[in-house]
């Protein structure tokens, strides 16, 4: 796509790669799978918060980053990334 001339053929290329992934149709229905991450990163954060007494210390972005991967891996392969 990035070498393609402009015109119909770009177009097409650049909807079916760019605009009908990214529809809100297509968005809302992977919302369960959000949902249920984002269940999973908010326990997360909670039991490691937990288990220390003192200031507990948490990677937030290590837990971000999985479970954005996580909610990708889910949307388009159908399963968990590990």
């Amino acid at each position: 796509m990035d070498f393609s001339n402009y015109g119909e053929e770009w177009r097409q290329k650049k909807n079916t790669c760019v605009v009908e992934p990214l529809s809100q149709k297509k968005v809302r229905s992977f919302r369960s799978i959000q949902e249920e991450v984002v269940a999973e990163l908010v326990e997360g954060v909670r039991e490691a918060c937990g288990s220390e007494r003192e200031r507990p210390c948490v990677n937030l972005t290590e837990m971000l980053i999985a479970a954005s991967n996580n909610i990708v891996s889910r949307c388009v392969h159908g399963r968990k990334c590990d």
